[in-house]
């Protein structure tokens, strides 16, 4: 035994000695490659150096998910600039940041001559201010959307130790939100969905530290991820107030009297149908609807592209088999490609992960809990209302990301109540 403990900790100071030894090695090896690529890998070296730093006091393994979820983000992202594995091109967001940091240099308005909406600017603002620092390079973007990545899952695991105050579960599903596969991709790309998963995360965590322990400077913070929210993905503000709204009436509700759940239910639908019935505005947005639903079937990857909504029941009744489009799709008649049949494969997973989310939130328990309830509310309407409206499954694979990983969180507290024996394979309930 001694001596197995001397080999561990031999084995352990050579592994340490090779990451003392690899900045040099890697210093030496930008001497031979283009000024933007080891620009960029100097900035990657930099951000998992702050991912250490910030990280020095956490849990060891949580801190090796980390370092790890960055790196193979950072060789997936260099890998696909090299070999254009994705070759995802509809928002260029590169030329229009080039185009504000030539205005900010030539003391204009920053957005002279560019006519886009406003969460194409303000993105392109955002990354117009590393152009000035480094130069035109999009992989300063896309390693910097990695780096944002890794603080989700920073996140998450603070959201589940909060919840249950329980390490492994917090870490297995820390293990999952790293290394999904479609997190890893649309994290790693020119996009600003990763920027949005990271805020609309901490949002979450914000509320739910504001709930537990009422810290006034939550609130500081959680109005700062509404107001940047609000600049790059500006429909989410309704719906997050929704939500909110939902689990504030339903934590009510299921802790009333059955005379004050009868009058809430009747309250509650009562003024449904007088606004759906009375206000023109909700005709308008039945329209509004179906607008951004075909707007959404552009592209190669277009589902049910002939479903539209005539009237509001139109809604409830296509309600169940958009969701599944939007959360489990690609169907197994839509694929097409072979990244389709990935996405497929990972879907299954993902619809695993669903039952598990069901089976632990149904429990009775668990549904009284107001943080899992929080949890569920989220998840749930989050999910509801994008699949209302995307009809695209590259869309829809970013904007679930929001809301999946809540499967992740609960459907690694579903099998912590378990315990697998190997020997004899059985499986046992703490």
């Amino acid at each position: 035994m001694p001596q197995d403990t001397d080999r561990k900790k031999r084995a352990k100071k050579k592994f340490l000695h090779l990451f003392e030894f690899l900045p040099v090695a890697s210093i030496i090896g930008l001497m031979f490659v283009e000024l933007d690529t080891a620009i960029a890998v100097l900035w990657c070296f930099l951000l998992l150096f702050l991912i250490i730093v910030l990280n020095m006091r956490a849990n060891k393994y949580l801190r090796m998910i980390l370092m790890i979820g960055f790196i193979v983000r950072v060789l997936f992202i260099f890998a696909d600039d090299k070999l254009s594995l994705v070759n995802y091109a509809w928002d260029d967001y590169h030329s229009v940041a080039i185009a504000i940091k030539q205005n900010i240099i030539d003391g204009i308005p920053i957005f002279s001559g560019i006519y886009l909406p406003l969460v194409f600017k303000t993105f392109s603002l955002f990354s117009s201010f590393f152009y000035l620092l480094f130069g035109d390079i999009a992989l300063i973007i896309r390693i910097t959307n990695a780096f944002f990545a890794i603080l989700i899952v920073e996140r998450v695991y603070r959201i589940c130790i909060e919840i249950f105050e329980n390490q492994n579960i917090a870490l297995k599903a820390c293990l999952l939100v790293a290394f999904f596969p479609s997190f890893i991709i649309f994290t790693s790309l020119y996009l600003r969905d990763s920027l949005v998963f990271f805020l609309s995360v901490d949002l979450l965590y914000r509320v739910i530290i504001l709930l537990k322990l009422r810290r006034r400077s939550s609130v500081i913070f959680l109005i700062g991820d509404m107001v940047l929210i609000f600049f790059l993905r500006p429909q989410n503000i309704p719906l997050y107030l929704s939500i909110f709204t939902i689990y504030t009436i339903f934590s009510y509700f299921i802790k009333s009297s059955l005379p004050k759940k009868t009058l809430i239910i009747f309250l509650l639908t009562s003024t449904i149908l007088f606004l759906f019935d009375r206000l023109e505005v909700t005709r308008d947005l039945l329209v509004n609807i179906n607008q951004i639903m075909i707007s959404r079937t552009e592209g190669g990857s277009a589902y049910l592209p002939d479903i539209q909504y005539a009237t509001w029941l139109d809604i409830i009744k296509y309600l169940p088999i958009r969701f599944f489009y939007f959360t489990f799709g690609p169907a197994p008649w839509d694929i097409d490609n072979s990244f389709m049949l990935l996405s497929f494969i990972e879907s299954m997973f993902l619809l695993f992960f669903f039952v598990f989310f069901l089976r632990y939130s149904m429990n009775k328990v668990n549904f009284h809990n107001r943080y899992k309830l929080l949890l569920l509310v989220f998840s749930l309407t989050g999910l509801v209302a994008n699949s209302l409206m995307d009809s695209n499954y590259g869309t829809a694979i970013r904007h679930k990301m929001n809301y999946v990983f809540v499967f992740m969180i609960f459907g690694s507290a579903y099998l912590a109540q378990y315990r697998i024996k190997i020997t004899g394979m059985t499986l046992k309930r703490h």
